[in-house]
């Protein structure tokens, strides 16, 4: 078998060397069929999608900004200043199951969650206020401490907390409300470490930062931007062959809403610089709310949602769009992209199969991976 192989790459490698780049995706405007690994120049044509709204949540969560899904069940928690609980609540019908209160920590501002294998991850990173906080964290507990009962508390000796400030953040003078690059609403788990996300006040990018996730103080490294024009990033979560979802709305105008599909990445953390890029337009927040949370259940599908939305038309009144969890499914949107690279394409399994092998256009070096990680041929 190792014979076999050796001579497998040895008449391969020589064409991948010579490989064309450009957009490998089918459902660009810009496919090049000639192409064999995506460079990241894919271009779309403006695509509308529709959430498909399940269940209106209940008060409590009127303010949801940061959610997660686990063993059937959503969990979610409050905004700024709320309760320093998260819900356990049935997607099917938005009531709350369960109420687990993180004992003897404090909500500045509870902005995401995330989750891996074991833990539930607690994103205390809003910063829009002044732009000058320095007591950002993430507060870190074991999912086996949630147990049965209609309440749950998590006493503080078991919960772990990973302090940090941003690598290039230096200057920490108070800039007032909404006017800052330094805020942060979107955190996502993935190969081991935290991923930010930055709702930029004053600018048009998202910056991607990294965290490990142990406890203790660290520097938030930052990774890649990505221009996303008006729109302000509110949530993170990653899928299918490490597909990253986000989602955001605008803030002025008809305050829309979308979700920036981005796969197809290179082998690497750097998310936002390589990959293909695809907008799915939601609509306005008049109609839909303040999209906030965000999460997966499988590969292609999960659920989003939004706080309760009130807004005024002249001469006519105020109108309020209560908090909803809604369902979205992307596969026919990314799935052209893994069918013409030859990815193993699966509905149910998060990581991609044993055996695949792509192309790492940053190393240069063909890549397959074991089942956990992916590794360089030799």
């Amino acid at each position: 078998m190792k014979k076999i192989q050796i001579v497998f790459l040895l008449c391969f490698v020589p064409y991948v060397h010579f490989a064309q780049q450009g957009c490998t995706d089918p459902n660009a405007t810009n496919y090049l069929a000639t192409a064999t690994y995506n460079d990241g120049s894919c271009t779309y044509a403006s695509t509308n999608y529709s959430l498909t709204s399940v269940a209106t949540l209940p008060s409590q969560l009127n303010e949801i900004s940061g959610m997660v899904h686990y063993n059937g069940k959503i969990y979610g928690h409050q905004d700024s200043g709320g309760p320093t609980a998260l819900y356990e609540v049935d997607p099917a019908t938005g009531s709350i199951t369960k109420t687990i209160t993180l004992v003897g920590v404090t909500n500045v501002d509870w902005e995401d969650m995330t989750q891996d294998d074991t833990h539930f991850y607690i994103a205390d990173v809003g910063n829009n206020s002044n732009g000058n906080r320095t007591d950002l964290k993430f507060y870190k507990f074991a999912k086996a401490l949630i147990t049965a009962g209609a309440t749950v508390s998590i006493p503080n000796a078991s919960i772990e907390v990973i302090n940090f400030s941003y690598e290039d953040q230096t200057n920490f003078t108070a800039t007032g409300g909404n006017n800052t690059e330094f805020d942060c609403e979107a955190v996502a788990f993935n190969r081991g470490k935290l991923h930010l996300f930055t709702k930029n006040w004053i600018g048009t990018t998202t910056v991607h930062y990294v965290l490990p996730t142990t406890a203790g103080t660290h520097s938030a490294e930052r990774l890649d931007s990505f221009d996303i024009g008006t729109y302000k990033i509110t949530g993170a979560a990653v899928g299918a062959f490490d597909l990253l979802i986000l989602i955001g709305y605008e803030t002025s105008g008809s305050a829309n809403c979308a979700l920036f599909l981005d796969f197809g990445f290179d082998g690497t953390y750097s998310y936002l610089g390589t990959g293909a890029k695809r907008r799915l337009d939601l609509g306005s927040a008049a109609i839909i709310g303040q999209v906030e949370g965000i999460c997966f259940v499988n590969a292609l599908h999960g659920y989003a949602s939004n706080e309760r939305f009130t807004y005024t038309i002249p001469f006519i009144g105020s109108t309020t769009i209560d908090q909803q969890l809604y369902t979205f499914n992307i596969m026919s949107y990314i799935q052209a992209y893994y069918e013409h690279n030859q990815v193993t394409f699966s509905t149910t399994a998060v990581p991609p199969s044993a055996g695949t092998i792509r192309f790492n256009a940053t190393t240069n070096v063909l890549e397959g991976y074991d089942g956990t990680h992916w590794n360089p041929f030799h």
